[in-house]
């Protein structure tokens, strides 16, 4: 679980970071960061789509949560 921010790490370089709600609805973009935040998204269920430089996408479940 998060609740302020996400990071991320990979063996290639990041070009963009999507979080998405589970109505596919896309909440928040950043391009060549390793961090997102998520302190304005309400507690809940949400992808991460995350772009790699390769042309490579990974899908990622978060959960956030408020402390």
């Amino acid at each position: 679980p998060a609740s302020k921010y996400l990071y991320f790490e990979a063996n290639r370089n990041i070009t963009e970071i999507i979080l998405i709600n589970l109505n596919s609805v896309e909440l928040i973009r950043v391009s060549n960061e390793t961090q997102m935040d998520i302190d304005t998204v309400p507690d809940g269920v949400y992808f991460c789509r995350i772009k790699m430089d390769n042309g490579r996408i990974i899908n990622r479940k978060v959960v956030k949560i408020s402390q």
